[in-house]
């Protein structure tokens, strides 16, 4: 131990006693730090420089005082010698049981001194050392747990008594669903759930031999849970060579043996699937010999046994050449591609009248390197014919909607017939080699041969059909084609027919089934009794197949076709004439539209006759209607212009008469007043008759209505104050703005307070209230007149109508045309002898374009015609 090494520090508050040891630590080379103070010593201890430290008791004491305690302070702290003397004993006591390592008493021997320190250094140095190695232990034993809980097996060790010692977290936690704390437990108790120990215990084996053993397989089962684990035991040894423990290493394999018994099922379940499958299915190895196959593949083959197919090498099979397959499978092998075919015509392979789909994928081993194939062969006989026929339903299906939009198209008679052979007989419809139509004459009842369609002879119907298929023509096109040269076109099949005159006085056979029951007729004159009707056609035709069904229009004969295939000789089947039916009722929807349109086009010509007819009278009636109405305004303002020129001539012939005299002055003026006043009214009245004869079109603002309403009272104060009228007002505060012509809206409102204050001649009250929302706004004008009798009600707007001596009768009609002008409505509620109330509603906004349409056809508001007594109107 090197005393350099050492730090020393010295606290007394004798200097005597604090030089004499420096001087001693200082010779035996120790560093040393001196203090008289305890707030120097605890500066330099705080230092942390200090390895030892001698402090007086006294000081000690102080230190104390200021919370310096050495049993609460860090082992690592240097350890404490106390200088004391008899007197401080007790002080002393109390530092050693504080945690001071020893004590030296004054005056201080040498001696005692060093050897004092020398064994404080070396508690020291030994204490430092534990906690180092205690430290270093618990670091190693961290260690250990961690990889002891870290390894995915469990570990557990048991005594000698079989009871469980210890055991890693990975076991505990894996147990711990069970609920028990295993630590104590006999293993036999913990792992197979058994209250003694098992007569072939390893675990015991290995105590009695020493040597490791390993559990190929161990099943337990404990609260319910099944395990499934690999064990390995191993003996821990005391120094006697005695084992005292042992140590068992637990790999839980229950995952695997799960998957194991899976892959077991799952392998026995696709092998039933592939032997009971419906579908042939067999694997190759990667030189294209077949390993294996499952009996529906042996069926498909014609082999009697999978195992017959078994060693068929598929890229050298003769069949499987001849079909070119074994390239496909090849590339299968070869290249890992997937070959598909959706159609193998078996009967090619194996002289089956199947159709099969091929599917083919590559077989890969775990280095994805190809090992095989698997090829599947799905018997789809069923669904190609399937397919087949809805191919052909809905061929036949788009061939009658053709024919029938060409039908829908054709008006003539001809066309329609001509039509109707072209889809009996093209290659794209039915098939049928000729048709025959016979119109029936209802007035002579007989069957008249009209058209025919079909080649003359094998040459000529090769040459037509391959035409037909290489062009691929439509049905439209083909009667085009018909049309544009009708003179070269079945001239000899129809020279068959021409001149057909059929008497139908048969009662029963061949023609009356077909034209009267509605029956459609399949015939074979070599397997049924040979009628005379039936020889007849035969002979006729020149053939003994054929079929025939009836053409009517709304429950009337129109005629039948007969088609045959004289040119090959084809059976004529069920089909066949259910589908030649089909036609023929198309065609006879066909003649009663064209019956009806050309019933419909004469009923228009009349009626358009009629219409012309009509409109020459109504031009009669309008003109009659136009001089009715002058006349009765020229009537009406007769009559109401007639009085004030009355008046306005006698009092301008008194005035002119009494001119000169002066006394007659003031009559003059009265009498000059009265002239003003008629001719007023005759300004009145020719505006409104103006107003009413030509309206003009409103000039529309956004508009206070409550506004407009006070500058209408204002303008009429004269008239109301000298009719004693008492005016209430209750107008809504905030009313929106309204869309409106604010002078029409005005004359509206003067017309409506002119009629209340006549209602009300020995004076009254007029009250007016407006409400309104976003919409619309209402202004309700009521008075206290003498109200308006029942039958007046409905005649209140119509024009001429007045109750007044003096009135026109156009106000309301003007008014309620001005409202409908501004999209509104005008109401009246009145009672007789209760007064009356007008309710005017007007929309806020969104009517700008109605009105604006409603009016762009009038002419634009002009300038108010030149007052009758010399200004403008106001």
């Amino acid at each position: 131990m090197d005393n350099r090494d050492f730090n020393i520090l010295v606290g007394d508050s004798d200097p005597e006693t604090v030089n004499s040891i420096k001087r001693t630590l200082q010779e035996e080379k120790f560093g040393v730090w001196t203090s008289s103070e305890p707030g120097g010593v605890l500066r330099i201890i705080e230092s942390g420089k200090i390895d030892l430290i001698i402090l007086d008791v006294k000081i000690y004491a102080q230190l104390v005082h200021h919370e310096f305690k050495i049993e609460t302070r860090d082992e690592r702290d240097p350890p404490v010698i106390i200088l004391t003397t008899d007197e401080d004993f007790n002080f002393t006591v109390e530092a050693i049981k504080g945690g001071a390592v020893d004590f030296l008493d004054k005056p201080i021997r040498v001696k005692r001194l060093l050897i004092t320190i020398r064994n404080a250094l070396l508690h020291s140095s030994k204490l430092k050392q534990m906690r180092h190695d205690q430290e270093e232990l618990a670091s190693l034993k961290e260690l250990y747990e961690r990889i002891i809980n870290g390894i995915d097996y469990g570990l557990v060790v048991i005594d000698k008594d079989l009871r469980i010692e210890s055991i890693n977290e990975p076991q505990r936690r894996k147990r711990r669903q069970i609920g028990i704390d295993p630590l104590g437990l006999p293993c036999h108790s913990y792992f197979y759930d058994s209250e003694t120990i098992c007569d072939d215990c390893r675990i015991q084996e290995v105590f009695e031999k020493g040597r490791p053993v390993k559990y190929n397989l161990v099943n337990r089962a404990v609260g319910g849970f099944n395990y499934y684990l690999e064990v390995e035991a191993f003996p821990l040894f005391d120094t006697k060579g005695e084992v005292v423990r042992v140590v068992q290493l637990i790999k839980d394999v229950t995952e695997r043996v799960q998957l194991e018994k899976e892959l077991w099922m799952k392998k026995e379940y696709l092998e039933n699937l592939v032997r009971h499958a419906p579908i042939g299915i067999f694997t190759t190895d990667c030189d294209g010999f077949i390993r294996t196959a499952n009996p529906a593949i042996a069926k498909l083959m014609g082999v009697k046994s999978p195992n017959d197919a078994i060693g068929i090498n598929v890229l050298e099979s003769t069949d499987f050449k001849n079909l070119g397959l074994d390239r496909g499978f090849r590339r299968v092998l070869e290249k890992g591609d997937t070959y598909e075919i959706e159609a193998l015509n078996c009967r090619q392979l194996w002289n089956r009248d199947t159709i099969c789909s091929l599917l083919t994928v590559p077989l890969r081993g775990g280095d994805d390197e190809v090992t095989g194939l698997i090829a599947t062969l799905t018997d789809v006989t069923e669904k190609w014919q399937l397919e087949e026929s809805y191919l052909k339903r809905i061929t036949e299906l788009s061939i009658f909607k053709e024919i029938g939009e060409l039908l829908q198209a054709s008006n003539d008679l001809s066309d329609i017939y001509h039509i109707a052979l072209i889809g009996v007989t093209a290659g794209r419809a039915l098939g049928f080699h000729r048709a025959f139509l016979l119109r029936y004459d209802r007035d002579e009842n007989v069957l008249i041969g009209e058209k025919a369609i079909g080649p003359s002879d094998a040459d000529e119907a090769g040459k037509i059909w391959s035409d037909v298929y290489q062009k691929d023509l439509t049905l439209a096109e083909i009667f085009e084609d018909h049309r544009k040269s009708p003179v070269d076109i079945n001239v000899k099949v129809n020279q068959i027919i021409e001149g057909w005159r059929i008497p139908m006085t048969w009662e029963e056979g061949f023609f009356h089934d077909v034209l009267y029951k509605g029956q459609p007729q399949k015939v074979d004159l070599r397997q049924q009794p040979i009628t005379a009707d039936l020889r007849l056609i035969s002979e006729e035709i020149g053939s003994t197949k054929f079929a025939a069904a009836q053409i009517s229009s709304r429950g009337r004969v129109e005629g039948m076709i007969i088609a045959d295939n004289a040119i090959t000789g084809e059976e004529i089947t069920d089909e066949d004439v259910n589908r030649l039916s089909i036609i023929t009722n198309q065609v006879g929807t066909a003649i009663e539209n064209s019956q009806l349109l050309k019933s419909l086009e004469e009923k228009v010509k009349a009626l358009r006759k009629a219409y012309q007819a009509l409109q020459e009278n109504r031009d009669l009636l309008l003109r009659a209607e136009r001089l009715s109405v002058v006349g009765e305004v020229a009537a009406s303002v007769a009559h109401e212009i007639r009085n004030p020129l009355t008046s306005i001539g006698g009092f301008t012939r008194a005035i002119l008469r009494d001119l000169e005299t002066p006394k007659k002055l003031k009559t003059n003026q009265r009498f000059l007043k009265i002239i003003l006043e008629e001719v007023k009214r005759l300004e009145r009245i020719v505006n409104e008759t103006l107003g009413f004869v030509r309206p003009v079109t409103p000039r529309f603002v956004y508009a206070d209505l409550n506004k407009i309403i006070d500058q209408t009272f204002s303008m009429m104060s004269g008239e109301i104050d000298e009719k004693r009228i008492v005016i209430t007002k209750d107008f809504q505060k905030g009313l929106a703005s309204v869309w409106m012509d604010a002078d029409q809206i005005r004359q509206v409102l003067m017309n409506l307070f002119r009629n209340a204050i006549h209602a009300m001649q020995n004076g009254g009250m007029l009250s007016i209230i407006t409400t309104g929302d976003d919409d619309y706004v209402k202004a309700h004008i009521s008075d206290t007149g003498h109200g308006i009798p029942e039958e007046h009600k409905t005649k209140l707007f119509k024009a001429f109508f007045t109750t007044k001596s003096t009135g026109s009768g156009l106000g309301l009609t003007i008014s309620n045309q001005i409202i409908k002008n501004h999209a509104g409505t005008i109401e009246v509620e009145s009672s007789e002898g209760e007064g009356t109330t007008f309710i005017i509603t007007l929309p806020v906004r969104g009517g700008e374009d109605e009105v604006e349409k409603e009016n762009s056809g009038r002419r634009r508001r002009t300038e108010s015609a030149p007052s009758l007594s010399g200004g403008t109107k106001d």
